[in-house]
C-alpha cells in the first residue's frame, strides 16, 4: 500500500507547472519526457488521483475511489491490464520509476516543496467580501483578473453552512463549564 501512495503522489508532483515543465524540457534533474508520455501522467492523475466532491452521494463517491484504488493496484502489482489506452500497470509503473528515480524530486528547493503542500490541501477558503467598500477581496478565488467584482461573491452558501452547523449543535450550559484548579 506505500507503493501506491508513493505513485499517487508522484503523479500529483507531475501535475505542479514547474515540475512538468522539467519533465517537459528535461531541466533540474529531470528526464525529458515527451508529449504523449506528459498526456499519460495527466490522465493517470485524472485516474488515480479523481477529485472527491462531497456534496455526491456515497456510491458515486464509493465508486471513484473503487476505481482508483483498482487501478492503483494494476500499476504497482505491474499488471498486463489495460488502464489508459493501451497503456498497461506495467508500462505506466516503468514511467513512473523513471520519474521517481530522476533527480528532478530528490533536489526539489524548498518554496516547490511548500507549493506541493498548498496544492495537496483538498479544500479551498471560502469567498469573503468587505461589504460597504469600494473594495473587496477573495480568498481562494480562481479568477485571474486583477479587478475583482464585488458582486460576484457568493457568501450566502457559507452563511447558510454556518446556519445548519449552529442550527444541529446543542448549546448548554454543559459546554461553558470552566473547571477550577
Amino acid at each position: 500500500m506505500i507503493a501506491l501512495l508513493e505513485y499517487k503522489e508522484i503523479i500529483a508532483n507531475t501535475q505542479i507547472p514547474e515540475i512538468s515543465y522539467s519533465l517537459a524540457s528535461g531541466t533540474n534533474g529531470a528526464i525529458k519526457l515527451n508529449g504523449k508520455e506528459l498526456t499519460l501522467l495527466n490522465l493517470l492523475h485524472l485516474l488515480i488521483n479523481p477529485t472527491i466532491n462531497f456534496k455526491e452521494n456515497n456510491k458515486i463517491r464509493s465508486r471513484k475511489l473503487k476505481i482508483a484504488l483498482e487501478n492503483g493496484i494494476k500499476v504497482i502489482k505491474d499488471s498486463s491490464f489495460r488502464i489508459i489506452g493501451h497503456y498497461t500497470g506495467h508500462d505506466i509503473k516503468c514511467l513512473l520509476d523513471r520519474v521517481r528515480n530522476c533527480q528532478l524530486l530528490a533536489n526539489m528547493p524548498s518554496w516547490l516543496e511548500n507549493m506541493i503542500v498548498i496544492q495537496q490541501m483538498s479544500f479551498i477558503a471560502p469567498a469573503r467580501a468587505v461589504t460597504n467598500s469600494a473594495s473587496c477581496f477573495a480568498i481562494g478565488s480562481s479568477s485571474s483578473s486583477s479587478k475583482s467584482n464585488c458582486s460576484s461573491i457568493d457568501t450566502d452558501s457559507n452563511v447558510d453552512q454556518i446556519d445548519k452547523y449552529s442550527d444541529t449543535m446543542n448549546f448548554t450550559d454543559e459546554n461553558y463549564k470552566i473547571t477550577k484548579k
